[in-house]
């Protein structure tokens, strides 16, 4: 006993993609430009997230940068004239991190 043949589906029809010389225009002229700026910032203006997300995503943050920023403040104070302050400077380069941190999601 065979089984019928069943057709094979075939893909739909992707949509154009733009040519060169349109992906130049658009990122040349500055009215195409700035709508598409407007358009990307209306959207996430639109998205809101949760409370819990956002603390989440601050702790994975807070966990991926900190250990970052400890050694940025050994690599900057590297030098033996620094060793018997490192503890405290390392302190001030976090402590500047955060503070950079704060006022640039702020905006």
């Amino acid at each position: 006993h065979v089984k019928p043949l069943t057709p094979i589906k075939t893909k739909p029809k992707l949509k154009r993609k733009k040519s060169l010389q349109e992906l130049h225009q658009s990122i040349s002229d500055p009215a195409l430009s700035t709508r598409a700026l407007d358009e990307i910032r209306v959207h996430f203006a639109n998205k809101k997230n949760s409370l819990g997300t956002c603390i989440s995503y601050g702790l994975v943050n807070t966990a991926v940068v900190l250990p970052v920023e400890m050694s940025f403040g050994a690599i900057i104070f590297s030098n033996s004239a620094f060793i018997p302050y490192l503890p405290v400077l390392i302190k001030l380069v976090v402590i500047s991190a955060v503070v950079h941190q704060i006022s640039l999601s702020a905006l």
